[in-house]
């Protein structure tokens, strides 16, 4: 099947009430949530979602969460911490 730009984008939002960009940046963001649980670099983790700038990644991660990947994971290691007590 061929479809649009316009068609593709339409579909899919309806599919998924996101635009595509919107549905893989939250994949994406969602996966190097887990990432962020090792002790990989930021720029390994940005790498290996897809990202080529570590800088757009931490961008990307502070819009979708409302905190920076850094502030993620040290809120992680604490809470992982903690609950051992």
């Amino acid at each position: 099947m061929n479809f649009s730009q316009y068609h593709f984008i339409r579909i899919s939002k309806q599919g998924t009430g996101e635009m595509p960009h919107e549905f893989l940046t939250r994949r994406r963001i969602n996966a190097s949530k887990k990432l962020l649980l090792q002790t990989l670099s930021l720029e390994v983790i940005a790498g290996m979602i897809g990202y080529h700038n570590v800088n757009i990644y931490i961008r990307a991660f502070k819009k979708l969460t409302g905190t920076t990947s850094h502030h993620f994971r040290r809120g992680i290691k604490s809470k992982m911490i903690y609950s051992h007590f």
